[in-house]
Parts: C-alpha cells; sequence; structure tokens
C-alpha cells in the first residue's frame, strides 16, 4: 500500500518536475561500509549502505552523463556507473582524430555545433558549462546564426561531465563479475550492453568488455537509464530489453527512424581563400560545411568537415558501410569545391565515413521529455524527445535534466520505503 501510495505521488509530480519543479534530497550524511570506510551522502543524518541507491546508465552521450551527474550533484548517496560503447565519452559532440604528419588533427564530426534556444538549457546547463571552460559561444563569419561549441573540441563537455562525475568520492559493491570492486560513480569504457533483465526488484545488466576480450561482466542496479533509442526498439540488433519490458515505458517508443550522412573530413596545408566558416549548400550532395579550425581553442591550420544529405547518404549505404568509399570521398570533395566556388586544392588529409543513425527524424520524435516505468525504474533519454523544440546537444541535455529530477524523487522515495 505504501508502495502504491508513493508511485502515485511521483506521478503527480512528474509533469512539474520536466519543467524544473521543486526536488526532494533526502538527508544524509555517511555510510557505514563492510570494510569500516566511510562515504559522505548529503547533509544531516546517517544513512546504511543497504539504502544506498546504485543507478546504471548505459551511453556516455550528453543526456546520459547529464542525468548521471545531475543525479550525483543533488544526492551524493546515489552511486551511478555508466557505461559507453566507445574508448571516451561523447555521443551527439563526439570527435574524430586522424593522424597528419605526425601530429594529431581533430573534427568535431557528429554535433559541430549546438543551439542554445531555451532559458532552461541556456540559463542553466550551458551556463555551468562556459564556466567551467568546455564550451564557448562560435560566431562564424559568412553567418549570423547564434551557435556554441565545446573547448578544446566539442567532446571536451562530455569528457568533464565524465571526470567530475568520477571525481565525486563514494563506495559500494554492486558487481558480480568482472573487473571487481565498484567505487563510487565511474564510466566504464568499452561495454557493449548486451541484455537488461529485472530480477528480484532490481536491474540485472550484463555487458560484454571489448578491452577484454569481451569477457562478460554482470551489474545490478536499482534504476536502469538507457540513453540510446536502440538500446529500446525490439527487433533492433542493438535492444536489449524484452518487447514486454520496453512496452511498460510511459510513454513507449514507438519505432523511431534516424537519417544516415555520409561525413567528409578536409585538411589543408594553408587556409582556403574564402572568407565564410559555415555554409548551407542549397543543392548537391552536401547539406553542410563547417571550418572547424575556426572555432574557439582549435589547433592551427585549415580544417573542415562537410556532411551530406541523408539522401545521397541512402544513395551509397550498404548496411553501415559504403559501397564504394573512394568514389564516395572524390565525389563530395568535388561538391565541397563547387559549394566554397575556390579552386580545386589537394588537401593533406581527406578520409570520409558513412553514419547510419546520424540523427532521428523529426516527425518521429517523441513530445515528451523521457520515458520511464516508475514502478521498475526504468527509464529513456535522448535527442528523440522534445518534439517541436530544440534539436541535438540541446535537445538531449532538456531531456537528461528532466529526466534526473523526476528519478531522483522516484529513488527518494524508494530509500524511504526501505528504511
Amino acid at each position: 500500500m505504501l508502495a502504491a501510495v508513493a508511485i502515485f505521488c511521483l506521478f503527480a509530480k512528474t509533469s512539474a518536475l520536466a519543467e524544473g519543479g521543486p526536488l526532494r534530497i533526502p538527508s544524509s550524511s555517511s555510510c557505514t561500509q563492510p570494510h569500516g570506510g566511510s562515504a559522505s551522502i548529503g547533509t544531516g543524518a546517517s544513512a546504511d549502505c543497504s539504502t544506498m541507491q546504485h543507478v546504471g546508465v548505459v551511453g556516455a552521450g550528453v543526456s546520459g552523463l547529464v542525468v548521471a551527474s545531475q543525479l550525483r550533484k543533488l544526492d551524493r548517496g546515489i552511486r551511478v556507473t555508466v557505461f559507453e560503447w566507445g574508448r571516451g565519452p561523447g555521443g551527439r559532440t563526439a570527435r574524430r582524430r586522424v593522424g597528419l604528419d605526425n601530429r594529431e588533427v581533430s573534427f568535431d564530426h557528429a554535433a559541430p555545433f549546438f543551439s542554445a534556444q531555451s532559458a532552461a538549457f541556456r540559463d542553466g546547463l550551458l551556463h555551468e558549462w562556459q564556466v567551467h571552460g568546455w564550451a564557448e559561444r562560435w560566431l562564424p563569419r559568412g553567418s549570423d546564426e547564434v551557435l556554441w561549441v565545446g573547448t578544446p573540441s566539442n567532446n571536451a563537455i562530455c569528457k568533464a561531465m565524465a571526470s567530475e562525475l568520477e571525481s565525486m568520492a563514494g563506495t559500494g559493491n554492486d558487481h558480480l563479475q568482472g573487473d571487481g570492486m565498484e567505487s563510487g560513480s565511474r564510466v566504464l569504457y568499452g561495454r557493449h550492453a548486451r541484455k537488461a533483465q529485472f530480477l528480484d526488484g532490481r536491474w540485472q545488466l550484463s555487458v560484454t568488455n571489448r578491452l577484454k576480450k569481451d569477457a562478460l561482466e554482470v551489474y545490478n542496479f536499482d534504476a536502469l537509464v538507457l540513453s540510446d533509442k536502440l538500446l529500446v526498439q525490439p527487433g533492433q540488433q542493438y535492444a536489449i530489453l524484452t518487447p514486454s519490458d520496453a512496452a511498460s515505458l510511459v510513454p513507449p517508443l514507438p519505432p523511431l527512424r534516424s537519417s544516415s550522412q555520409v561525413a567528409l573530413l578536409l585538411a589543408f596545408s594553408d587556409p582556403l581563400p574564402v572568407d565564410v566558416d559555415l555554409i548551407h549548400p542549397p543543392t548537391g550532395p552536401l547539406e553542410l560545411l563547417v571550418r572547424d579550425s575556426s572555432k574557439p581553442q582549435r589547433d592551427k591550420g585549415e580544417t573542415w568537415t562537410a556532411r551530406s544529405t541523408s539522401t545521397y547518404a541512402e544513395l551509397h549505404l550498404i548496411g553501415e558501410q559504403l559501397d564504394d568509399e573512394a568514389a564516395v570521398s572524390q565525389e563530395l570533395q568535388r561538391a565541397f569545391f563547387d559549394a566554397l566556388q575556390v579552386p580545386v586544392t589537394e588537401p593533406l588529409l581527406a578520409t570520409s565515413f558513412a553514419w547510419d543513425h546520424a540523427q532521428p527524424l523529426e516527425e518521429d520524435r517523441l513530445q515528451e521529455l523521457f520515458s520511464l516505468d516508475l514502478s521498475r525504474y526504468l527509464a529513456v533519454c535522448g535527442d528523440f524527445y522534445g518534439a517541436t523544440g530544440p534539436r541535438g546537444v540541446e535537445a538531449a541535455a532538456l531531456s537528461g535534466l528532466a529526466l534526473s529530477r523526476t528519478l531522483l524523487n522516484a529513488l527518494t522515495a524508494k530509500s524511504d520505503l526501505r528504511r
């Protein structure tokens, strides 16, 4: 009966919380550990370790790391473990590094920049990122758009959030197999999420460690957050939920389509003779050209990222691969120089790659800011929420921020029931 009352009350609060309503923070300060250590988890009375909540987050992109960092900041009694398939964080802010003449050049190939349309994002998270030196305004020549980028690269934002998360002290042990004792909150890279199942009132997540020959690791969590739609949708090769578990989410996720793109990365020995840094070609196979080297705190040199239209990408994608990478690269380079209206210049570096799930289709995005199964503490967030609002990085951040507030209250109520 108590659990039912708590769940009813939390549902009543959800809409207010999504808009930034009041947070209910548990008062607790220390937790006695099996080995005699202690960890600060808030401000006030003491709490036994059995009441500490452990949250698993799959995906170290913007939305996943915002959820993780916000939960940890608001209540040090919540431990968070983030799992990332890649070797580093990034998601929409991922970058690609390429070796060139005994040095490394970097390209913002995922989200080349982002907007700050909403006050909730502009005056909240973005302001915090600015204060910390993680982001700066970018004023590209030839454009009147007000844009922002991470510094010194776009993925600096997610790298900083991941580092900050791991610096927040705390201890605990919820690891069943794999690499031993969990300590506080952490981000585990090279982890491929394989299966999630709800057993005995907790979520059991199975992952394989790509950095250790796909060794199996199994973790238990009080709550589970998924920040990639491909993890949720039945029939997708990356889905880790059963169809019935996915159907329990409110709102449920319908089939969500994505657009495909081909990214062309170019580096030159000298600046190209053009006084613009951002171009949206009206025709042709390219939809966006960005002079990466014009952004704040970038390395010296002349680097550009060009992105194809989804129509062009679909013509040349076979599964996740290009049908003829060399031919595609040459065709896009010709389109690049045509769009700039400058003579063809031999690049020091020219490489292209396909991205089969580049952007969620605008018409498929959900109106809500997240999905949640409140009875079992399962949630989904990402930039595919918040339809009619901001897109990309800002949408992902707002989704993660709204979810963190609602999930915190749910976990607080669950902890209260345990006492």
